[in-house]
């Protein structure tokens, strides 16, 4: 019923079905998954965090890991985000979107020998290489000298990189 709620954009309904639904089995991953994404997407990013927090639990997800990480970021909590990048990985130590995203946090954070490691590691594991070419090239037109910036510009790389999209 939730998630037909949210189907029909009927959020609150989704909420109250989905949290009667918790009332069964309040480590239910997928319920919780799914109330935190309604969090997110009302930018109450605290709630979020809860309940990506009960959804690891019982069934932890990269992409709930990537919720939570998310969640500390919109919040500011960037060495938070970090942790919780890095808890995933020690689940899914291959799985490229969190290495890429961990990449990025290491960026914010100004370690670039930290977030290069994890960029090169994310091309060769996510199921999105195009997204990570396209900020490994962001990295190096950053952190590199001009003729790596120039090279990055330049580069050809294999994977079809999505175009830049300006404005807000």
């Amino acid at each position: 019923l939730g998630d037909n709620a949210v189907v029909n954009q009927d959020y609150t309904f989704a909420e109250i079905t989905y949290k009667q639904a918790l009332s069964k089995e309040y480590r239910n991953h997928k319920t919780n998954y799914a109330l935190a994404s309604l969090a997110l997407w009302q930018n109450d990013n605290e709630t979020a965090a809860f309940y990506f927090k009960r959804a690891l639990e019982k069934n932890p997800s990269p992409f709930a890991y990537e919720g939570l990480a998310r969640s500390f970021a919109d919040r500011e909590k960037v060495f938070d985000a970090l942790f919780v990048l890095k808890e995933g990985l020690t689940h899914f130590p291959t799985n490229g979107e969190l290495q890429n995203n961990l990449a990025y946090f290491f960026v914010r954070t100004q370690a670039p020998d930290s977030a290069l490691f994890y960029y090169q590691k994310a091309l060769s594991n996510s199921q999105q290489p195009a997204v990570v070419a396209a900020n490994l090239r962001a990295f190096w037109t950053k952190f590199g000298s001009p003729a790596q910036q120039a090279d990055a510009l330049q580069s050809n790389d294999t994977y079809k990189t999505p175009p830049i999209v300006t404005g807000k």
